[in-house]
């Protein structure tokens, strides 16, 4: 479920801090209903509470204007405002593109495991498990392993590993410290620049008040399954006209390995060139501080610091056949100044990073330098944002500075990982400024034009355009057009690599989207209904593809000629290179969703989606190849590979139906996903297609087949009196075994060839036992 309505059975209070409203306090009787009424697909609300459960709503931005629907207290308390679609606080109905809301308590009441198996449950998000710790998350027909098609943020900062272009989806992100969830759907680079191509899931965090706080969050369950955070936040005292606050927060995540392959493998024999997990997915420990200040009329500073150390992160990415190890170090230094109508912000991101292959047996034959790779990055980020009123006019303008610094032995031809005299240093720099001007003439209409402007120092320029009109048809409905650009930059991994089985086309660009959506909803007594169809084009859509045959021969004759010096350091190729085609994909989509409330204690909701994903014809990868000295045919085949590769699921569907009596509570969710075709370039059989069993493994093209799954969550909420409670929530996923893969379905004997035994992993049952306090 999206939650833009929160029901209450009693009364408001809200009180202003600094000219800006603080805190909404919601005293409630036996029970708090979460509906949607802008954007209502998914999931089960909670609905029992005890009886006087205190909640605080989240606390509008300071930044942006002051809202007219603010003076109805309601439209605050029922989520109806959002910020990440243009930075700045609106009404649903006013902002330029569709947008859903969530917060922690929609998790908690949920039958999800995870944040991500949370939207599972939403219209027009696809999500995909890979590992225990590690989910691929598309939005509106676009995904990709590690691939940056979407963008996730935290309190408005990118959540990324830059150089392999992976989100930590868990682990990274306290869960104490989560006020509200905002998915921004379709393509969003107006406001975000870069790879918001699908759109943008942005995480905004608790804000202190008058009183000192604790929020404690904690899950354990099978697979190893770990979770636990702490969050404290409150005021430090005051000098003058000055407020001090502090928040903090420490956590913990760990999962073990997803059962994989068994099969005839090699023995470990624990090589120091082989990286190694134990038996953990996933091990993470993570903290933060922000130290803020208020004074005079609305202004505020934050001064704040983040850490994560990522042990341990089993991760798939498709460079190579089985799963690899990461280990990541990050910090984040970041300082903010804002007002009702200035932001000024400073991020500097600095990380270091580990990865090893997780072969189980080594092979001093192909010990290629790649194997182990090592990196130290860093990044800094400076913007300048705006938000100024002309009566019915309100324009947001901004400018933006980032530059990338990376250090790899993975950046130099000979680079070793043991060897950081070896190490190459790589850098890049963008700057943008955008302008985004919004007219609210007196009645139901609403229009917004908005342009960014990006020069990137090695994909060059890109505008982003966003054109946006809606029209609210009656208090509890709207409808809404809109025409939505973005762009996505090629991974670091995928352009700057000298030592891999893959290169980059020197002159590769930026992929593109342009996008058109129309979406109405509407609220009625007992029902809520929202419809939106979309239609994406894409354009430049990197993919890797042959070289030509001479270079591939070139390239294979100097790999004999270095084995036979006795140099076995360095892999084979390149043979692939990452061009942009001229091949454009179009997607046509319809996210329906709803729910009916026949009495207080029940709620049915569905949420449905269909996408027709396809290229405009069929991807040509071919090649004459070339017979090697042994006379054996390398790189020969003439593959049409299908027009929806890589494509999402056509079809999915959510529903439930959950229930509540007084404190208790209970919800059920049954899950359809449709089959989707993927392509993985390391189970292809392409250096020698002789060796293949069939001429699918030429081109490595798997179905990832269809499944269906039942979720289940019992739980019990605590109200202690004097603004402290508990709840407790059990929750099964997978509730029958529904097995399944959710990534590409590796053959066994890819994996015995490879002496791998984790990759071939499926997911079925999983259960979780939360426990939630604040005091």
């Amino acid at each position: 479920m999206s939650v833009y309505c929160l029901q209450t059975l009693s009364y408001y209070q809200h009180k202003h801090r600094n000219e800006r409203l603080h805190s909404l306090w919601i005293w409630q009787g036996y029970a708090i209903m979460k509906r949607s009424v802008c954007h209502l697909d998914a999931a089960v609300v909670m609905i029992g509470i005890g009886v006087g459960s205190v909640v605080m709503a989240s606390e509008p931005p300071a930044a942006g204007r002051a809202l007219d629907p603010l003076a109805d207290v309601s439209v605050i308390d029922e989520h109806l405002w959002v910020q990440a679609v243009s930075r700045r606080m609106q009404p649903i109905f006013e902002s330029a593109q569709s947008v859903a809301v969530l917060d922690l308590d929609d998790w908690v009441v949920s039958s999800a495991l995870t944040l991500p198996d949370r939207l599972r449950y939403e219209a027009g998000i696809d999500v995909y498990q890979a590992r225990h710790g590690q989910y691929d998350i598309g939005m509106r027909g676009f995904n990709g392993l590690n691939t940056p098609r979407t963008l996730a943020l935290l309190d408005g900062r990118s959540l990324a590993f830059d150089h392999l272009g992976a989100i930590p989806w868990v682990g990274a992100v306290h869960l104490s410290d989560i006020d509200r969830i905002e998915l921004v759907k379709g393509p969003a680079s107006v406001t975000y620049g870069a790879n918001a191509f699908g759109g943008a899931i942005s995480f905004a965090t608790r804000r202190p008040d008058d009183v000192w706080r604790w929020h404690v969050v904690g899950s354990q369950g099978t697979g190893g399954l770990v979770d636990v955070d702490v969050t404290t936040l409150g005021p430090l005292g005051h000098s003058g006209d000055l407020a001090f606050d502090l928040k903090a927060s420490v956590g913990h995540s760990r999962r073990d390995d997803l059962p994989g392959h068994r099969g005839d493998q090699a023995p470990d024999d624990g090589h120091p060139r082989t990286g190694r997990s134990g038996s953990d997915d996933l091990i993470a420990t993570r903290s933060a501080v922000t130290l803020g200040m208020d004074w005079g009329d609305a202004w505020r500073a934050e001064a704040s610091w983040r850490w994560l150390d990522l042990d341990t992160w089993d991760m798939i990415e498709d460079m190579s056949t089985g799963s690899n190890v990461v280990a990541i170090e990050r910090h984040s230094l970041g300082l903010m100044l804002r007002s009702s109508w200035l932001e000024a912000d400073h991020e500097h991101v600095f990380m270091d990073t580990a990865y090893s292959n997780q072969i189980v047996a080594y092979n001093p034959l192909e010990d290629y330098r790649y194997v182990q790779i090592g990196t130290d990055e860093s990044r800094s980020t400076s913007a300048l944002r705006s938000y100024l009123d002309f009566g019915q006019h309100h324009l947001s303008l901004g400018a933006e500075y980032t530059r990338w610094r990376s250090t790899s032995n993975l950046w130099s031809a000979d680079g070793e990982y043991a060897d950081r005299d070896s190490w190459a240093t790589v850098t890049a720099n963008n700057i943008a400024a955008y302008a985004e001007h919004q007219w609210t003439p007196a009645g139901p209409w609403s229009a917004t034009a908005g342009l960014r402007l990006d020069r990137h120092s090695d994909f060059g320029t890109n505008f982003s355009p966003r054109l946006a009109i809606s029209r609210r048809l009656e208090d509890d409905s709207f409808v809404r057009a809109s025409f939505l650009s973005g762009y996505r930059l090629p991974i670091p991994l995928e352009t700057y690599s000298k030592e891999y089985f893959f290169t980059s086309d020197p002159d590769i660009e930026a992929e593109t989207i342009r996008s058109v959506d129309v979406e109405w909803r509407g609220r009625y007594e007992t029902f809520d209904l929202g419809i939106t169809g979309f239609f994406n084009r894409v354009n430049r859509t990197p993919f890797y593809m042959p070289l030509p045959e001479g270079d591939l021969e070139a390239a294979w004759l100097a790999f004999l000629a270095r084995m036979g010096g006795g140099d076995f350091s360095t892999q084979p190729g390149p043979f692939l290179e990452l061009r942009n085609l001229d091949n454009p994909i179009h997607v046509w989509g319809v996210e329906v969703d709803g729910a009916w409330r026949p009495d207080e204690r029940w709620r049915l909701w569905a949420a449905a989606t269909w996408q027709s994903y396809r290229h405009r014809r069929r991807i040509d990868f071919s090649s004459d190849g070339f017979d090697d000295p042994f006379g054996v045919e390398r790189f020969r085949f003439d593959e049409q590979l299908p027009r929806d590769l890589n494509g999402p699921p056509p079809w999915k569907l959510s529903t439930g139906v959950s229930w509540h009596e007084g404190p208790v509570f209970a919800a059920v969710t049954m899950r359809l996903v449709d089959e989707r075709l993927a392509l993985s370039i390391p189970h292809s059989k392409m250096i020698d297609p002789a060796a293949a069993l069939s001429e699918d493994d030429v081109i490595a093209v798997r179905r990832i087949p269809s499944y269906a799954a039942v979720d289940l969550a019992i739980g019990y909420h605590m109200d202690h009196g004097h603004q402290r409670e508990t709840f407790l929530r059990l929750a099964i996923s997978n509730l029958f075994n529904s097995r399944h893969h959710e990534a590409f379905p590796a053959s066994s004997r890819d994996l015995s060839d490879a002496d791998e035994d984790q990759y071939a992993a499926t997911i079925g049952r999983a259960i979780n036992l939360s426990v939630g306090m604040r005091f």
